[in-house]
């Protein structure tokens, strides 16, 4: 049997067949079914494109698989090809379409750079992202929209390249850990936190990120609870202030941050009582209609 060629970039560019649709095709091939469609080989350089797979599987069973040629101008038209002609037979997620979608992009911009280079005779024209005004920012809404997914399911992806190790990206690829579990990862452990995360397998990953989310979940309720008092005495404080402005005696202002605070439902003055004294009426007016008032309550909201 003849000898191809495995490039990792071509291999790696689309993610392996399940368990299933391998064993089919393993049983396809060992009967000699399957024959239409043929490995394609990078002609003059024996580089498998598409068919790694098949190819696996021919060794395995020593069998001669069914080969095409074609010809390329290079690894990045290539990868098109193999992308292209594989992706609609692949059921992806989100975050396989991600990468598969990055990797086309960055295998078109390179294309697109080179094309520049030999059209300006410049060997240091502008390169990868040029043509994209925004770089990533403007690139991922670009991806985002041929591949499918959602913008951030971009940027996460980027960011597990940028901040984490390349086993996680190949989680994502191969096991169906979701980019937003391998972001979370890469935003809070180290890269040595990692590696020996990936170590203990995709369980362990996954329950690290959901960790990390429960924790960072009760960490901005308690900031949200926090900001909440905080508003809540402001506005009291405030309305002390009020009051000292309306009644000016310091007596009724409220001024104290006692139990004993009450408030006259007639002319509404708040004013404060001492121990052992016990209000039964108001000071200002002399009316009875009088109530306790706690630090939860705002008379302000009566004041006309």
């Amino acid at each position: 049997m003849k000898q191809y060629i495995i490039d990792p970039e071509l291999e790696k560019c689309l993610p392996p067949l399940d368990g299933e649709r391998l064993q089919d095709l393993r049983v396809s091939l060992a009967k000699g079914y399957d024959k239409d469609y043929a490995m394609i080989i990078w002609k003059g350089h024996d580089i498998i494109v598409d068919g790694h797979h098949r190819y696996a599987i021919c060794k395995e069973l020593e069998i001669e698989p069914v080969i095409s040629e074609r010809e390329f101008d290079s690894i990045e038209d290539a990868i098109l090809y193999a992308i292209d002609h594989q992706k609609s037979r692949r059921n992806l997620d989100a975050g396989q379409l991600a990468i598969v979608g990055i990797t086309r992009f960055e295998a078109e911009e390179r294309i697109k750079a080179r094309k520049r280079q030999l059209e300006s005779g410049n060997q240091y024209a502008p390169g990868l992202t040029s043509s994209v005004k925004e770089g990533k920012g403007e690139s991922a809404a670009i991806i985002a929209e041929k591949a499918g997914v959602k913008k951030s399911n971009i940027y996460q992806v980027r960011a597990v390249r940028e901040k984490g190790i390349p086993e996680l990206e190949t989680m994502i690829m191969k096991e169906g850990l979701s980019p937003n579990f391998a972001n979370i990862i890469v935003q809070n452990d180290s890269r040595e936190e990692q590696k020996e995360l990936v170590k203990s397998g995709i369980a362990a990953v996954n329950a690290r990120a959901r960790e990390i989310k429960a924790q960072r979940i009760s960490q901005i309720t308690e900031e949200r609870e926090a900001a909440e008092r905080a508003k809540e005495k402001a506005e009291i404080n405030e309305y002390k202030e009020v009051l000292k402005e309306q009644f000016g005696d310091s007596r009724y202002s409220c001024g104290l941050s006692s139990v004993f605070e009450m408030w006259c439902n007639s002319c509404k003055c708040a004013f404060d009582i001492f121990k052992p004294m016990i209000a039964k009426c108001c000071p200002a007016c002399a009316s009875d209609d009088i109530e306790k008032r706690d630090e939860s309550w705002y008379p302000g909201k009566k004041v006309d």
